[in-house]
């Protein structure tokens, strides 16, 4: 029996704006700057969205800090 493949989940980058609350424009970054993996499409993206997971969930919030 052979190993079983990893599959991506591939989502747009509109997909990625409502799911972080970041706007597409800024998701279009992250990927120029590879931040997160992805794929260029033509002229769109398609980003990993576990790659987008681990990206948010290791940015710190913006504003005040608690003590």
């Amino acid at each position: 029996m052979g190993h079983p493949v990893a599959t991506k989940r591939l989502i747009t980058t509109k997909q990625a704006a409502e799911r972080t609350g970041y706007t597409s424009d800024h998701i279009s970054l992250l990927l120029r700057r590879k931040l997160v993996n992805g794929e260029k499409i033509g002229r769109d993206w398609l980003i990993d969205e576990s790659s987008l997971t681990n990206y948010v969930k290791g940015k710190p919030k913006p504003g005040p800090k608690g003590r």
